[in-house]
């Protein structure tokens, strides 16, 4: 996408943005899209107002807030609009298992049906990472699960020595490419040499 994202600087490759976990309670989903809007560099999110309209009594309807004291559906129908406008490739949900942070079961059904309506409206594939609660979780909707594909990423095993070399390569790779000190990669060489 390289040469298409020169080409048109609006656009996102990917959109990357983490589910935060609740203080208490249910996943807070104005919250969710409040961030959204922030990584898609959404400019004045806090001060947006939709346009007075007019009906066809020629009488003018009320303002809709979208900005500190808006509604989670307002905010939603902002962040559709700004993602059909950035037209990234995906959208991807980090920590996505607090998704399901809810207080019913009726109510953790709406979340996936949230996810799902979200993909559909937008035309943008939304990849969901987290941990192994997030599997029941999205079993729970049976559209869901046939639309989805499981990538499981085991963690490397120590004990297992081509497991170990493959956790060695990945690491020797990054720090070849991260600008250490020489001090900073010979410390994390001996890291990686101590823990294995």
């Amino acid at each position: 996408m390289l040469t298409e994202l020169e080409s048109d600087p609006g656009r996102f490759g990917v959109i990357v943005l983490e589910a935060v976990s609740p203080d208490l309670g249910n996943f807070n989903w104005k919250d969710f899209y409040k961030r959204l809007l922030k990584v898609l560099n959404e400019p004045c999110i806090d001060y947006k107002i939709k346009p007075l309209t007019r009906n066809v009594n020629n009488v003018s309807s009320q303002r809709t807030n979208t900005g500190n004291t808006a509604q989670a559906a307002e905010l939603r129908l902002v962040a559709e609009d700004v993602l059909k406008h950035r037209r990234p490739a995906a959208l991807l949900i980090d920590e996505a298992q607090h998704l399901a942070k809810m207080s019913s079961g009726r109510k953790l059904q709406d979340q996936l049906d949230s996810i799902k309506s979200l993909a559909n409206m937008t035309k943008i594939p939304v990849v969901l990472i987290g941990t192994y609660e997030l599997l029941s979780f999205r079993n729970l909707s049976a559209q869901l699960s046939r639309r989805s594909v499981d990538v499981h990423f085991r963690r490397y095993r120590a004990d297992r020595s081509e497991e170990l070399k493959a956790f060695k390569n990945v690491l020797w790779s990054f720090q070849n490419h991260l600008a250490f000190t020489s001090f900073q990669r010979l410390w994390a060489i001996r890291i990686t040499t101590f823990s294995a």
